[in-house]
């Protein structure tokens, strides 16, 4: 099932790979993650499982390892999921593993997911004791985020900021952006940073928090996004059902995803996609992205 928050997390990081791993505290010597070859991302895909972890890494330092980055938006049972992927990644790799669970909201969150994972025979004796790091984003000071890599940038808006702060933290962003990013990448940033608002704010909220920023009204992508979520609006008090769910979610990463491999959708491509409304139609031409060179093969 597509979460388009987890995602958009791993777009951001097949984006600013270096910026992540030092944002997620890996203590290599900067030389090391400034040459592709020294942290090249690795297939996460875990063949033994059905599912497949978020973002693993093979960081060549002298004593090699893995960086495994697990995002929640949910907090299902996060223990005990990054420990079968770090061990199972530890079976197929032959390498040491390190796990850090990155937690996107509040909800996401509990008691037991504390870095530790324990499991205690009959008698007492503990027989199972894995280790992990926890981030939480909605702790991080906004300046933390503000004045790091424009990489994680997309986090402010959810990271530890009050609400009658956002449109300055928001200016601070666009400044950063119009003399960072160029202007075919401004769109999908802001892009990125509105499906993340999602995370804390109603669809509502962040169009009005966003209205000023020009890359945004400008981007197909982004208004394809809001006019669906406008149209989940109008269906509100509707049973539409998880499978209605799970066609938005699929519908919004094909917009996403599919706009930075194959270009801005036009009107006509944007219509054909909202026609479609068999979620499994969605989630396949989805896995499909990597295949094709345009939105008419797609």
């Amino acid at each position: 099932m597509f979460n388009q928050f987890d995602v958009t997390m791993k777009n951001l990081v097949e984006r600013s790979p270096s910026a992540w791993l030092r944002f997620a505290g890996v203590n290599a010597p900067e030389a090391v993650l400034l040459e592709d070859e020294d942290f090249a991302s690795i297939d996460s895909d875990l063949t033994t499982i059905t599912t497949a972890c978020d973002k693993v890494f093979r960081i060549s330092t002298p004593s090699p390892f893995l960086f495994h980055l697990e995002f929640e938006s949910e907090g299902k049972n996060v223990p005990r999921r990054v420990l079968r992927y770090s061990v199972l990644l530890e079976y197929k790799h032959e390498l040491p593993v390190a796990s850090v669970a990155i937690l996107l909201r509040k909800s996401a969150d509990s008691p037991e997911i504390n870095g530790v994972f324990e499991r205690f025979r009959s008698d007492g004796t503990c027989y199972l004791h894995f280790r992990y790091r926890v981030i939480r984003i909605w702790e991080i000071p906004v300046d933390q985020i503000l004045q790091g890599e424009i990489g994680i940038l997309p986090l402010a808006p959810i990271s530890l900021v009050s609400d009658e702060n956002l449109p300055e933290v928001l200016a601070r962003m666009e400044k950063r952006v119009n003399s960072e990013l160029s202007a075919e990448d401004r769109s999908e940033f802001w892009t990125n940073t509105y499906l993340m608002m999602g995370l804390q704010f109603s669809q509502k909220r962040s169009v009005e928090l966003l209205k000023g920023v020009a890359h945004m009204t400008n981007s197909t992508t982004y208004m394809a996004i809001l006019e669906e979520g406008e149209a989940r609006g109008e269906a509100k008090g509707e049973a539409r059902g998880e499978a209605q769910g799970r066609l938005i979610e699929a519908r919004n990463m094909i917009f996403l995803i599919g706009s930075k491999r194959l270009g801005e959708p036009g009107n006509k491509t944007i219509n054909r996609l909202n026609a479609i409304v068999a979620v499994e139609e969605i989630e396949s031409m989805a896995r499909r992205l990597d295949e094709v060179e345009n939105w008419d093969e797609l």
